[in-house]
């Protein structure tokens, strides 16, 4: 079974989080998507063909969206953080609003769309625990560039892009013009590629395009074998990124492995602190991850030791964090 994590760990708290980066320093700008997750729990050990039918067992709605989840968990963590991302002016994007607010997390720079509602994503999780994703993107496609982001951009120390950010519309638009101004100003970028990499060629070509803005990645395996085959130049996809970038690259239960983006400096192993979580569904917690590694390096830890930290930031989340985002 794929997972979109890494090797979760057991015995993480709220609190022994936090105090893993309560000196993080600086405003993390996250960039993409804020919507409604629809969790729907098939009795069934695969989703059912076309025209078929499936029992089942529970369904749940929570707010969610990588980005937003990322944003949530740095959060928690102590890091100052903004969410750019857009919804629709209805009850559930005032919902998703009040729950970054309630998360810690800066809202000021969600916008409502009039016209658009918030985007959904539906969830279809069988009995192995493999995911089907149905995704509405709604205003999450309507993200606008406007003075109070360029703004927040030019006063961050950090800007985290969601790869659901590069489907179109606007907010690719708006994406990109944060990209080049973070290059433009120096600030840090960290790019999670999203299961989109993994599902499309082409949009695996097109994230491999944007690596070169990036000093750190993370994708999952799948999404990283899909960036490799996207790469047509015979050179590995990590080189793609920055120079002196990372790739984080989330191996489920296992053990995370890091990539260079020079060559010459060996792939890395990151052990698991602790024993892995068992979790029926892992959705959010490769962004979970990603919160903990870059908490970690605005800490100044070394790569090794941010991996550990997002270990222990997706257990949290597979223990308790999801949860409180229900709706």
């Amino acid at each position: 079974m794929e997972a979109d994590t890494t090797g979760p760990v057991a015995g993480a708290a709220p609190r022994e989080l936090r105090d893993e980066a309560a000196t993080a320093r600086g405003l993390v700008l996250a960039l993409g998507d804020l919507n409604v997750d629809e969790l729907i729990w098939l009795d069934s050990p695969a989703p059912p063909p076309p025209g078929g039918e499936a029992a089942v067992r529970q369904v749940c709605r929570r707010i969610g969206g990588s980005a937003a989840n990322f944003a949530r968990v740095l959060a928690r963590l102590g890091v100052p953080v903004a969410l750019a991302a857009a919804t629709g002016r209805d009850e559930e994007g005032n919902a998703a609003a009040q729950w970054l607010s309630r998360s810690g997390v800066d809202s000021r720079l969600v916008q409502q769309d009039p016209q658009l509602p918030t985007g959904h994503v539906r969830i279809l999780v069988d009995k192995q625990g493999e995911r089907t994703m149905l995704c509405q993107r709604g205003a999450g496609a309507a993200l606008r560039w406007t003075a109070e982001l360029e703004q927040a951009l030019r006063g961050a120390s950090w800007l985290h892009v969601s790869g659901y950010a590069f489907l179109g519309g606007e907010t690719e638009s708006t994406a990109r013009q944060a990209l080049a101004l973070a290059q433009e100003l120096g600030i840090p970028v960290s790019l999670d590629p999203g299961a989109m990499a993994a599902a499309s060629p082409a949009f695996a070509g097109k994230i491999l395009g944007f690596l070169a803005y990036a000093a750190f990645a993370f994708p999952n395996e799948s999404e990283a074998a899909a960036l490799q085959q996207a790469e047509k130049r015979g050179k590995l996809w990590v080189e793609a990124l920055a120079p002196g970038g990372w790739a984080f690259i989330k191996q489920g239960t296992l053990p995370c492995r890091l990539e260079a983006a020079a060559g010459g400096r060996p792939s890395l192993e990151v052990p698991l602190p602790l024993p892995p979580v068992a979790a029926e569904n892992s959705t959010g917690a490769g962004d979970a991850f990603a919160a903990g590694a870059v908490a970690a390096l605005l800490h100044g830890w070394p790569v090794d030791e941010a991996a550990v930290t997002g270990h222990l930031t997706a257990a949290w989340w597979l223990g308790e964090g999801a949860a409180q985002g229900g709706l």
